[in-house]
């Protein structure tokens, strides 16, 4: 399974109010992996260890044998792109997630997709899985999809960093995740979010682990 529910405490209403206040008015909004690198580097106190800021640092991707394109190039190749905020937490959920996850947890964010209908088909370059907590789900008809290269492409990488064209993929499962659940999402399988209401926002609170 790609996506399974876990039995974890719920995030509590003011917690929530204040993941909902975040996404409005961002402490740091990570617009790329470079400009994570650069502010992990610079705050000690931010949750991510050197083991994460070396696997962003190290990410290798070569145009000839990718199954993808380069994140920068995305605008090239897909339509009706959400954007992707990535932004950091206060605090108080900083301590509300170690005091209620008994989980090794190597950074905690909040997620917030937007402006658009697709967050393209990809895999995480900094953690192995992920336990989400969808907030707001993004519109009514919003889904989660996990892909599979189509057997004439299985030879070619799939790298970090880039978008891979539904052309070369196959839908393995499509799933619509319920709201206020934590579920676990493997993200080193190709995935995507689909039919995103463009006027709406899909928030979440994201628990990374390598």
């Amino acid at each position: 399974m790609y996506l399974t529910y876990v039995d974890l405490p719920p995030v509590p209403k003011y917690i929530r109010d204040q993941i909902i206040h975040i996404v409005e008015h961002p402490i740091h909004n990570f617009q790329n992996s470079a400009s994570f690198v650069e502010y992990a580097r610079k705050n000690l106190n931010i949750e991510a260890s050197q083991e994460i800021i070396d696997a962003i640092v190290g990410i290798e991707y070569n145009s000839q044998d990718s199954l993808g394109y380069h994140l920068s190039d995305a605008f090239k190749y897909f339509d009706d792109l959400a954007n992707f905020d990535f932004l950091e937490v206060n605090d108080e959920i900083k301590k509300w997630v170690r005091e209620n996850i008994d989980l090794d947890v190597i950074h905690i964010s909040i997620q917030s997709m937007h402006s658009g209908k697709t967050i393209t088909p990809h895999i995480d370059e900094m953690r192995n899985y992920a336990y989400n907590y969808i907030i707001e789900t993004g519109g009514d008809k919003t889904s989660t999809c996990f892909w599979t290269p189509k057997v004439e492409y299985s030879h070619l990488k799939t790298y970090a960093q880039t978008v891979f064209p539904y052309d070369r993929l196959d839908l393995v499962e499509k799933i619509k995740i319920k709201e206020c659940a934590w579920h676990k999402l493997d993200t080193k399988t190709i995935h995507s979010v689909e039919n995103l209401d463009p006027h709406k926002k899909r928030i979440s609170l994201s628990l990374s682990f390598l």
